[in-house]
């Protein structure tokens, strides 16, 4: 049983170096932090799902990557933090019911989708932070952001619709 145990540490270690945890304190890396105040006819947006993904890695060319996602607040306000090691492009995912005119509401949500700038690490051994403040984002306003209609099957889902 000792050496299933051992097996395991050494196989979880291999894991999460090949996929990036951080394992040393001297790797470079930078931290985004993204915040935002969603409205719904001038009115705060609360209980928003918004969704920081990587898009296009070296070591993944065409798969998505949830990096953080987050519910905004009463408030509407969301904030979302998250950290990379690698050159990455990123995109921000808001999934909103603000006049939710898609066919099957029940499992589709109208989606904003958001591109941040290509994100590039500065040199070896730098930390560096990232903000972006995208300010107040009107959801009912079709003509400012290109919208389209998400449609997520709760059960495979981590947020409940």
């Amino acid at each position: 049983m000792q050496l299933f145990g051992s097996l395991w540490n050494l196989i979880s270690l291999s894991i999460a170096t090949y996929f990036g945890h951080e394992q040393n304190t001297n790797r470079t890396y930078a931290d985004i932090h993204i915040n935002a105040s969603l409205l719904c006819e001038g009115e705060p947006a609360a209980d928003v799902l918004v969704e920081l993904d990587r898009l296009k890695t070296e070591r993944w060319p065409r798969i998505s990557f949830a990096m953080n996602k987050h519910v905004s607040d009463q408030n509407g306000v969301i904030n979302l933090h998250a950290r990379f090691h690698e050159n990455i492009t990123a995109k921000v995912f808001i999934y909103h019911d603000c006049h939710n005119n898609c066919v099957l509401k029940n499992l589709c949500k109208p989606t904003i989708e958001l591109r941040l700038p290509d994100l590039q690490l500065v040199g070896e051994g730098i930390q560096e932070v990232k903000e972006y403040q995208l300010g107040p984002i009107e959801l009912s306003d079709r003509k400012s952001y290109d919208q389209y209609c998400e449609c997520i099957v709760p059960w495979l889902s981590s947020y409940s619709f």
